[in-house]
């Protein structure tokens, strides 16, 4: 095994899992990804930022947020999002755009709206804070903008 990745949204809705003993046996692993799905900056609370500053060390934190509609979509949200990720010591990673689900129609925005997101990021806010813009493609095979 060359390394761990996990893909969670713990740390956002149950922060409380993040316990030491989870911690002390994440360590184990090295070297260690750990991308966390966080869609909006409301997400980001105290006590998400306790369990995601508790998680173990060294290990690569990064997020991974929906290209959604609703207030996630606008200019000075995504800004936010992915400032305040930062300020919890967690990269940006990815916006991602996601294929046409059943039921799911109405959380989901336009490729060009994804595009004007990461245009109106890059510039405007450290290069650190610029995450990958990534469009599943129906059938998979996601492209990287």
């Amino acid at each position: 095994m060359e390394f761990v990745r996990i893909g969670t949204r713990i740390p956002i809705f149950l922060p409380q899992r993040i316990t030491p003993e989870l911690c002390e046996m994440l360590r184990q692993f090295h070297p260690l990804f750990i991308s966390i799905h966080s869609n909006h900056p409301r997400e980001l609370t105290l006590e998400v930022r306790e369990a995601l500053d508790a998680w173990p060390t060294p290990a690569f934190r990064s997020a991974t947020s929906r290209c959604c509609s609703g207030t996630s979509t606008t200019t000075g949200g995504h800004e936010g999002h992915v400032q305040k990720l930062l300020l919890c010591r967690v990269r940006p990673y990815y916006i991602y755009q996601c294929d046409l689900i059943a039921g799911s129609a109405h959380l989901r925005t336009s490729v060009r709206r994804g595009v004007q997101i990461m245009d109106a990021l890059r510039g405007h806010t450290t290069g650190y804070a610029v995450p990958h813009y990534v469009i599943d493609a129906p059938g998979g095979g996601a492209k990287c903008r």
